[in-house]
C-alpha cells in the first residue's frame, strides 16, 4: 500500500465524515440543495483563505437562504472523488482540471472570475525571460533551460507547449533541459534567479508577483520581460455538480454574479477579482480541442501527475 494511497484514502474519509449527510432533495428537475458545500484547494495560508472567503460565504447564504460550508482540501484527486460521490457541490478549479472533473463526474461550470486588471474573464499564457538574456523570440529558446508550472497547468504547461509545438519547436529535443517548478511564482523566481533561462506563467499572475515583490518587469538587467503570449485562455471556473435543478442552478449563479466588487477586493489568494460572470462548457471547447492535439489524458489518472 503506497503512501499516496494512504494519504488519498485519509482525505476521502475526512471529506466523507464532514459531508456525511445528504445536502439536498431530488425534485422533478434535479437536486435542490439544503446546504451548499464548496471545496477549495489551499493557495498559501489555509486560515487566511477561510477568513477571506467569509464575506462571500455570508453573501451566498443570504442569497440562497441555506447554510454554506467551506472546506480546504489539498488533494484535487480527492475533490473529484468527493464530487462523484455527492459529498461536495462545488469546486474552484483550473481549466484543464475542469475538463477532467466534467468527464469523471458530469460537473458543469457555473461562473468564472472577471479580472480587475483587464475587466475580462479570459487571460493569456506568457513565456518570460530575463531582459538581460539573449532571448527575444521562440527560436532563441533552442538550447536553453525552461520551467513549466506542472504537467496539468492550463497556462503553465498546456498552452505554452501548444504554442511551442505549433511553431515547430520540439520540446524534447530543442530545450537543453526542462522541469516543473510547481507554481507560477516558482517559475518566475527560477527565471529571476537564473535557475532557468525562461519559463511559462499566466499573465494575470505576473502583476500579482510584482505587487508581492517577487519579480520586477522591465527593460533593465535582472528584470523580467515577456517573449510571447498565447491566445485567449478561458478563466478558471467554479464548477458545480451536474444534477442540480435548473432553477436552483440559476439562483446559485445569480448569487455569485451579484457579489459586490468591494467584497471581492479583500481576496488575494484568487488574484485581483472584479466580479463573476456566468460561463458554460462551450467556453472550454477550444481548450478541449487543444488537449486532444497534445494527446492529453482527460481521466482522473492525469491528476496524479500534479
Amino acid at each position: 500500500m503506497t503512501k499516496r494511497f494512504i494519504r488519498l484514502t485519509s482525505v476521502l474519509i475526512g471529506i466523507g465524515l464532514i459531508f456525511a449527510f445528504s445536502a439536498g432533495s431530488v425534485g422533478a428537475g434535479g437536486v435542490v440543495l439544503k446546504k451548499f458545500r464548496i471545496a477549495l484547494e489551499p493557495s498559501e495560508n489555509v486560515a487566511g483563505m477561510i477568513r477571506q472567503y467569509e464575506p462571500i460565504k455570508k453573501h451566498i447564504e443570504k442569497k440562497l437562504g441555506i447554510p454554506v460550508e467551506v472546506k480546504i482540501v489539498s488533494d484535487y484527486s480527492a475533490l473529484v472523488e468527493a464530487m462523484r460521490a455527492g459529498h461536495i457541490d462545488a469546486i474552484y478549479t483550473g481549466g484543464f482540471e475542469y475538463l477532467i472533473t466534467h468527464r469523471e463526474t458530469g460537473a458543469v461550470p457555473l461562473v468564472v472570475a472577471v479580472q480587475r486588471m483587464t475587466g475580462k474573464s479570459h487571460y493569456r499564457s506568457t513565456i518570460i525571460a530575463r531582459y538581460d538574456s539573449d532571448i527575444r523570440t521562440i527560436e532563441d529558446l533552442k538550447g536553453k533551460t525552461f520551467a513549466f508550472v506542472d504537467p496539468i497547468s492550463t497556462s503553465g504547461s498546456l498552452y505554452p507547449k501548444y504554442m511551442l509545438k505549433s511553431r515547430g519547436f520540439d520540446i524534447a529535443k530543442d530545450f537543453k533541459t526542462t522541469y516543473y517548478a510547481g507554481s507560477h511564482d516558482a517559475v518566475m523566481l527560477a527565471v529571476k534567479n537564473k535557475k532557468v533561462d525562461a519559463g511559462a506563467v499566466a499573465d494575470m499572475l505576473i502583476e500579482q508577483a510584482v505587487d508581492k515583490g517577487i519579480i520586477k518587469m522591465g527593460t533593465h538587467p535582472g528584470e523580467i520581460t515577456p517573449i510571447i503570449w498565447s491566445g485567449k485562455v478561458p478563466g478558471p471556473p467554479i464548477v458545480v455538480r451536474g444534477d442540480l435543478d435548473p432553477k436552483f442552478f440559476k439562483k446559485l449563479q445569480d448569487a455569485y454574479t451579484s457579489i459586490p466588487s468591494e467584497t471581492l477586493k479583500a481576496l488575494k489568494y484568487w488574484g485581483k477579482i472584479l466580479g463573476y460572470e456566468p460561463t458554460s462548457d462551450a467556453k472550454y471547447a477550444d481548450l478541449r480541442k487543444l488537449t486532444k492535439t497534445l494527446g492529453m489524458d482527460l481521466s482522473a489518472k492525469a491528476l496524479k501527475e500534479k
